[in-house]
């Protein structure tokens, strides 16, 4: 059963790149050329499925649906101009944006932790609260780069303070819900178990320093 979720998840990733990519041609066509964010999201939702059949790494379903969730919606929002039409559409995105972040770190920290020698511990109520600040603070790091690339560059991707501190009040919010979501998610696992289900191949746990 597991194996058919992850596959119904890759085939969604994929149709969502592929849509993502349709999207590109059509704007193109009609005079758009600034698309480099646009297809790089595109790219994002095909690597899920590549590094599963490199054998490089095995993310679950859901997770490999909301990294292609979020780089969808946000392609489309600069495509469609929804960021700057639609109402709350920028809510949405940073808030599902900031949690699939959140989730990454975690498997970020739980990696460390099983290669890591026993030199860190990040088990208990300490993955969740580390896994917020992280999160967070890449959070705090977007907005800036946001800012700085505004006054570089003249886009507009900051229309205000308010607009920032929406965006910062949003950001806590995804990263709340996914620091519960992994609470709840190693409540009936170890450290080992999780690991074990991203099924890493030989160079990644090289790469981690790995003795197995």
């Amino acid at each position: 059963m597991t194996g058919r979720y992850v596959l119904a998840a890759d085939v969604l990733a994929m149709l969502m790149g592929a849509a993502m990519l349709v999207m590109c041609v059509l704007a193109y066509m009609d005079g758009t050329h600034d698309l480099f964010i646009e297809i790089f999201c595109a790219a994002v939702c095909f690597v899920p499925f590549v590094l599963r059949r490199l054998r490089v790494i095995s993310l679950p379903g859901m997770i490999t649906f909301l990294i292609a969730l979020a780089v969808f919606l946000h392609a489309y929002g600069l495509i469609s101009g929804s960021y700057d039409n639609v109402s709350y559409f920028d809510t949405i995105t940073h808030t599902l944006s900031s949690a699939v972040v959140a989730i990454l770190v975690f498997y970020a920290m739980i990696t460390i932790q099983h290669f890591g020698g026993g030199r860190v511990n990040f088990t208990g109520r300490g993955l969740a609260i580390f896994t917020a600040l992280i999160a967070l603070t890449f959070s705090v790091y977007w907005e800036v780069m946001e800012y700085s690339a505004d006054m570089l560059t003249g886009s507009v991707t900051q229309y205000s303070p308010y607009d920032t501190l929406t965006d910062l009040v949003c950001d806590s919010v995804g990263t709340f819900l996914a620091s519960v979501w992994s609470g709840l998610y190693m409540r009936d696992r170890t450290i080992d178990d999780a690991i074990g289900e991203l099924q890493l191949g030989a160079a990644l746990r090289d790469a981690a320093g790995s003795e197995e």
